[in-house]
């Protein structure tokens, strides 16, 4: 009876590799499998930025700037030329800086307008 039941475990063992080698032999005659897509988790809300919320009022802080202060701004030439307000040190905006060197706005601020040539 132990001799039968031996005999009857290595057949079964038997099977599952030839069952297992005849899986390996499919699988491989079907090409490389494909990965599943895994399900991404939803992306929370990004939060707005702290500067611009729509409908928020009364975030900007009005300051006057010295006219001084605009000309030597012009003067650099820079695209954004740096200027300091109330001991902080801020950029104009590249549109603002450009209204500022038109020759109508240079005469208003008292400082010399660009110099046009005259092409004959």
């Amino acid at each position: 009876a132990a001799a039968a039941a031996e005999a009857a475990a290595a057949a079964a063992e038997a099977a599952a590799a030839a069952a297992e080698a005849a899986a390996k032999e499919e699988a491989q005659a079907k090409g490389p499998s494909k990965k599943k897509r895994k399900k991404e988790p939803p992306q929370p809300k990004q939060q707005p930025k702290q500067n611009y919320v729509v409908g928020k009022t009364d975030h900007l802080e009005p300051t006057w700037i010295d006219a001084v202060t605009l000309r030597e701004a012009v003067a650099t030439g820079e695209r954004s030329p740096v200027i300091v307000v109330s001991g902080e040190e801020c950029r104009l905006f590249p549109t603002a800086a450009s209204v500022l060197r038109m020759g109508e706005v240079r005469n208003w601020l008292g400082g010399t307008s660009a110099a046009k040539v005259d092409v004959a």
